[in-house]
C-alpha cells in the first residue's frame, strides 16, 4: 500500500472554507456552511503533534480517552473534508436544492466515524503514518455509505465486493 503524505497547506487548498463573518448573523447560512465556518476554530496538528496525541491516547485510561479522541478527530477533520469533497464531486447524485451539500455532510459524518475507528485501531509501533491508515478507513466508509444509500434494496458490502 502506498503511503500518502498530506500537509496542512494541501488540505487547506482543497477545502472550500470561506472566511468567517466577524459577528454577523447566521441567517442565510445552511448547516454545511456553518460547519465549514466552525472548522477554522479546530487546531491543525503537525505530523509530530498528531503522533504524540495518538501515543497519549493509547496510554490514557478510559476516562481521558474520550476527550483525547475528540481532540484528535478535530485535528484531523480536514482530512475527512478533503475526501468528502473529492468523492462528492465524483459521485452521481440526484442533486436537489442543496443536494450536493447534503451529500457532503453525510460523507463527512461517515468519514468522521471512520476516523474515530482509525484512531482506536492505530498502532504507532508499526511505523506507518497515521494518515495512511486514516485515509483507508475514511474512503472505505464513504464508499460504503454511497453504496448503501444509492440502492432501494440493501445488498451487503461483501456480496458487492465478490461480484466486482
Amino acid at each position: 500500500m502506498a503511503k500518502e503524505k498530506l500537509d496542512d497547506e494541501e488540505l487547506d487548498e482543497d477545502l472550500d472554507i470561506d472566511d468567517l463573518d466577524n459577528g454577523s448573523s447566521i441567517k442565510g447560512k445552511d448547516a454545511y456552511q456553518m460547519f465549514m465556518d466552525s472548522i477554522r476554530l479546530y487546531p491543525k496538528f503537525t505530523q509530530e503533534e498528531n503522533l504524540e496525541k495518538l501515543k497519549e491516547y493509547k496510554a490514557a485510561d478510559d476516562e481521558d480517552k474520550i476527550a483525547l479522541l475528540d481532540e484528535i478527530v478535530e485535528g484531523n477533520i480536514r482530512l475527512v473534508i478533503k475526501y468528502a469533497n473529492e468523492i462528492a464531486s465524483q459521485a452521481v447524485f440526484n442533486a436537489e436544492e442543496g443536494g450536493t451539500r447534503g451529500l457532503k455532510i453525510d460523507l463527512i459524518q461517515a468519514g468522521s466515524q471512520a476516523l474515530s475507528k482509525a484512531i482506536v485501531d492505530f498502532d504507532p509501533a508499526r511505523g506507518y503514518a497515521f494518515s495512511t491508515l486514516a485515509v483507508t478507513y475514511i474512503k472505505r466508509a464513504m464508499f460504503a455509505f454511497l453504496n448503501n444509500s444509492s440502492r432501494m434494496i440493501h445488498v451487503p458490502q461483501q456480496i458487492l465486493d465478490r461480484h466486482r
